[in-house]
């Protein structure tokens, strides 16, 4: 039943309203949403906000990057100082430990470059008068590539699993293969000893990332800064 204001009332507890569509408001504003310039304005913005967000994205992830570079120079230092034994044959250390985060949570792009980055500062830290080893330096850059490929291309998803298949990967090449490689200049046969000190320090690592991710903080900020 219609009130000649154009709404409808129903008698058995119902109530709609139903508005002419030769209403000139009503007409309008249809002629406003199928308008391609507004089509062309919401677009715009929706990309400024993206673009936004990935700025604001990839400087959280410049930084802890940069932090994760700092960290491994500081307890590779720490370790060759306080953890070195017969003359850098047997050392016991942690500096990958950053390097495979970066991989782990944001690609084999900047896991490489972070593992690039610390062994190089760490190089330019130490009192070696000799070049720097860059076989070496390429197996801490494949710690990083690895356990970044590993992590985007083969079991995606965060987890226990995922840490240690990636980090027992990356290990297996960048710390168990191509660093003795570069050492063997220095140590000969005996570097071969090095490989079983990785044995015990790869799962120590994974260990610690495993309950690095558990923390709820930390989780957070991985995931909403982890490459895709």
């Amino acid at each position: 039943m219609s009130d000649g204001r154009g709404v409808v009332v129903g008698t058995k507890r119902r109530m709609c309203l139903a508005v002419y569509p030769s209403h000139p408001t009503v007409t309008a504003s249809l002629s406003i949403k199928d308008t391609p310039m507004v089509q062309k304005v919401k677009i715009c913005v929706m990309e400024v906000f993206f673009m936004k967000k990935q700025i604001k994205v990839n400087i959280k992830r410049l930084a802890l990057s940069a932090m994760l570079t700092a960290m491994s120079v500081i307890i590779g230092i720490f370790c060759k100082t306080v953890l070195n034994f017969a003359d850098g044959l047997f050392r016991i250390t942690f500096e990958n430990l950053p390097i495979l985060i970066s991989g782990i949570f944001f690609g084999p792009v900047v896991g490489g470059v972070v593992g690039i980055g610390s062994d190089l500062i760490s190089y330019l830290l130490s009192p070696q008068t000799f070049p720097p080893n860059l076989v070496v330096t390429f197996g801490a850059c494949m710690v990083g590539v690895v356990s970044g490929v590993i992590s985007r291309f083969v079991v995606k998803k965060h987890g226990p699993l995922q840490f240690i298949i990636a980090g027992g990967c990356a290990h297996i090449v960048g710390s168990m293969i191509i660093k003795p490689i570069g050492l063997f200049v220095f140590y000969n046969w005996l570097v071969l000893w090095r490989i079983p000190l990785y044995l015990v320090i790869a799962p120590i690592e994974i260990s610690i990332i495993c309950l690095m991710y558990k923390h709820s903080s930390i989780k957070r900020l991985f995931d909403t800064t982890r490459i895709d």
